[in-house]
């Protein structure tokens, strides 16, 4: 949302009252901007397969390795950071729902 952090933060700072007319701007704003209903498309298809597959563990490749025994134990093993190299292969879904596009 452009603009809306900075709002945000004005709000935040000002405190109010002083900021409504900051707020104004920011409802003008998001009731010009064009509208979409994708995100609730998407949020109906993740809700469905959470209560059609419910929980998942986290692959083992994208969790976090902080102390020596979880990097023993492949955490974070074959993981690929993003900026810094083609991560395209890289899966970050269970394998149940490999191929699921969402949006």
């Amino acid at each position: 949302m452009r603009g809306g952090d900075a709002k945000f933060d004005a709000c935040h700072k000002l405190g109010m009252s002083e900021c409504n007319v900051h707020l104004a701007q920011l409802v003008i704003y998001l009731s010009n901007a064009k509208k979409s209903i994708v995100a609730y498309m998407a949020y109906g298809k993740v809700k469905k397969d959470i209560e059609e597959y419910g929980n998942f563990p986290v692959s083992m490749h994208i969790r976090n390795a902080p102390t020596k025994l979880m990097e023993k134990l492949g955490y974070g093993k074959g993981y690929k950071y993003t900026p810094m190299e083609d991560s395209s292969s890289q899966e970050y879904l269970p394998s149940e729902l490999k191929d699921k596009k969402y949006i």
